[in-house]
């Protein structure tokens, strides 16, 4: 499993993991808990690509996405 992208912003993070299951890439989100440590942070969420195969392709998806459609 590998780390491809994270945000703090839901619904961007929401399009992005749609994207990679409409390429049949396997992704999870994860939480990232930064309150515990900096009270004041907002947490960020990742995005993991399940198949370390499926890197690139994933990858290449998000550097090639142009915005909202």
């Amino acid at each position: 499993m590998k780390w491809i992208f994270s945000s703090r912003d839901a619904s961007q993070l929401s399009r992005f993991k749609k994207m990679m299951e409409g390429a049949d890439i396997a992704c999870v989100v994860r939480s990232v808990q930064l309150e515990l440590a900096m009270p004041m942070a907002s947490p960020d969420a990742e995005l993991w690509v399940q198949n370390d195969d499926d890197y690139p392709k994933a990858s290449g998806l998000i550097k090639n996405w142009s915005g909202p459609e």
